[in-house]
Order: structure tokens, then sequence, then C-alpha cells
């Protein structure tokens, strides 16, 4: 017969078993989620009711991100519900310290706005309205929440944040660009603060409001292809310059190659290609950075390492593959191995020449 645990209601009924000796105490379990309260008011009754049921002054408002959301007090349109409920909770822990503690009257909190969120606020209100000598009722907007410089609410004014889109995308468009932790260091800058968190939560506000216009989903990073600072000046107008001698090569070849027709049905065998190939030495990994709307693939240049091999492959129009040669960093090859497997599983003519540093130089 399998014994049933003891399930304890909050931590201290299962901190008492313990002391009275009670093996449930020791291996017992404690509901999960805070106690109910035996204790209703009006205003948590209509908070529980569905959101189309509920009154139009007490819904709360409804956040833009997903999840659990972020709410801007500082909405005139917010500004007034925190106000209200921020009067009744101050007004309510008056009357709850007036009360005599015998008689067991909890203070009910409203579940519109978390308590944390009301506690911070009342100190905050209560300060206002010492300093000000205003009652609650009269205490604004401004005066809870200041305007900062520029006019703004955050760390950043509108030509700040301007300022950062527009560093974000040339970064990105030299194939440099920024990661998150770069973002946040600039918005640091900018706002001359050293509180990393603060310039984080603003970032972050940025992204969710989608105030940092021409950046790829508006500021969330995404996943950079690795590349080269030298792959990353192959430009419109050097591809069309390339294309220009190719075709002249084309044109000079069936001008001096006669008969004409005979030239034609040959001419692939005339045209080749040789193709360095680089198998730089880099960190592996996923790259992520923040890039800019107006590029379709986004690159940064990680493989700038010094530390290569190099090959070379050669190929002809009409398909016949040709040699291949490997750059080794020395002065002889003497691996017996490596010659056996260019006889043997590479195209005739494949060979290894050493250079001091393994680079495609024009002595090599």
């Amino acid at each position: 017969m399998v014994t049933k645990l003891l399930s304890f209601k909050s931590r201290s009924q299962q901190v008492a078993a313990k002391k009275r000796g009670q093996i449930e105490g020791y291996f017992g379990k404690v509901q999960a989620g805070r106690p109910k309260s035996k204790f209703k008011t009006a205003i948590t009754l209509d908070a529980n009711l569905p959101m189309n049921k509920k009154p139009l002054d007490t819904r709360r408002p409804i956040a833009s991100a997903k999840g659990t959301g972020y709410i801007n007090w500082a909405l005139p349109e917010n500004f007034n519900l925190l106000r209200h409920y921020v009067i009744c909770h101050i007004r309510r822990k008056e009357s709850a310290e007036s009360d005599d503690e015998n008689t067991g009257i909890v203070p009910a909190t409203t579940t519109m706005i978390p308590r944390s969120t009301l506690n911070r606020h009342a100190k905050h209100f209560l300060q206002v309205s010492k300093e000000k000598k205003l009652p609650l009722e009269q205490v604004t907007n401004p005066m809870i929440f200041p305007k900062t410089r520029g006019g703004g609410n955050g760390l950043l004014n509108d030509n700040d944040v301007e300022l950062l889109a527009s560093t974000i995308i040339y970064r990105d468009e030299a194939n440099n660009g920024m990661s998150r932790n770069e973002a946040i260091q600039l918005v640091m800058e900018l706002s001359q603060t050293t509180d990393r968190k603060a310039a984080e939560c603003h970032y972050d506000y940025l992204v969710r409001q989608k105030r940092l216009v021409g950046v790829k989903n508006f500021g969330r990073s995404v996943k950079a292809q690795a590349t080269t600072s030298k792959r990353g000046q192959i430009t419109v107008e050097q591809q069309l310059r390339w294309h220009t001698t190719v075709q002249e090569a084309l044109d000079f070849q069936r001008r001096v190659n006669k008969p004409t027709e005979e030239y034609l049905s040959k001419e692939d065998f005339f045209f080749g290609n040789l193709d360095e190939t680089c198998l730089m030495a880099n960190a592996d990994g996923t790259v992520r950075v923040i890039a800019s709307a107006s590029k379709k693939k986004t690159e940064k240049n990680t493989d700038d390492s010094r530390a290569s091999i190099t090959s070379l492959r050669i190929g002809l129009s009409s398909g016949t593959q040709g040699p291949f040669t490997f750059l080794a960093k020395g002065t002889r090859m003497e691996r017996k191995s490596i010659t056996r497997l260019l006889k043997e599983q590479c195209p005739p003519g494949s060979q290894v020449i050493m250079s001091p540093s393994a680079y495609m130089t024009d002595e090599t």
C-alpha cells in the first residue's frame, strides 16, 4: 500500500510540521501558487471579471508587445488610471494603520496593477505632493514623469535615436555589423550614462516601439555570414569591369582564329578559369549582428585570419577538369602519402608548390 504524503498550503505549515517531528514535514509538498485571500472587495471582484465585462474606467491598458507586455504609465490615458489606484492604495494603507490590529482586517489590494508598482509610485506621489504642497489628486503627469533632455521620456532624444540607427546601418553596409552589446554600449555613450541596465532597457524599448528606422527587424539581431574584407570589395562596378574584360578576350579569339565556323565548334576547349580557394582559420560559431534593412544579405568581416591553406583549381568550359595546385608553407614536400594522393585521386598534373608563406604571390 502506497502512503500519500501530506500536501501543505504554505511553507510555514511545512516548517511547523518539522518542529512537531512529523515525517511529512521533511518529504511533504507545498502547493503551488499564493493562498487565496478570504477578503474580497468590489475592486478585486471587478478585476477578476473577463475583459469584455469590465467597466471602461477599470480596464487595464493593453500592451502592444507579446507576453506580459510593457505599459508606459507616462502616457496621459495610462497616468489617470495609475493615479487613481495609487491614491486608493495610499488611502487603504493609511486606514489599515489606524485600525486596531486585533480586528483581523487585512487591506485588500487590487490586481489591476502589480503591488510592487503601486508601492514604488506611492512613495513617489507622496514625495512630490509634499514638495509641491499639493493634494494627491492635483499631482500631474509632468511632476511624476519629468521630461528629460531633448523633450523625450528616455535616455535618448529623437536626434540621438536617428544617429544610433544611422550608425548601425553604416556599420552593416561596411560588412562590420554591430552586435547587441556594441549597440547598448553606443546608447551609453550617447546618453552619457554609466548604468548599463538602463541603457539595455532603453534599447529594448526602442526595438519594441520600432523607432530604429531603416534597421532590419527594427533592431533585433540577425545571423550574419562570415566573410573577409577582400571579398567585401566586390562591387557592381568591379563585376562590370570583369565581364567586359572577358567579353573583349572572347571577341579577340573569334577574330584571330580562322576559319570562324570551325573555331566556334571548339571554342569551349580554349576558354578556362583558375579559381583560388582560401581556407581560412577562424572561430566556428554563429555570428549575430544588427543589420540594415536595405541589404538582402548580411555579412561580417570575421575571416581575416592570416593562417590559411590555399588551393588553385583549373577548369575549362567544355567540362574538362584541370589539375589541382596546393600551396604549402616551407621549402620541400617530403610527405609520400600526399604525393601518392595527388597521383591517385587528383587530375593529372596536380602538384604541391612550396612557398615561404603559402600565399598566391607572383613568383608562386
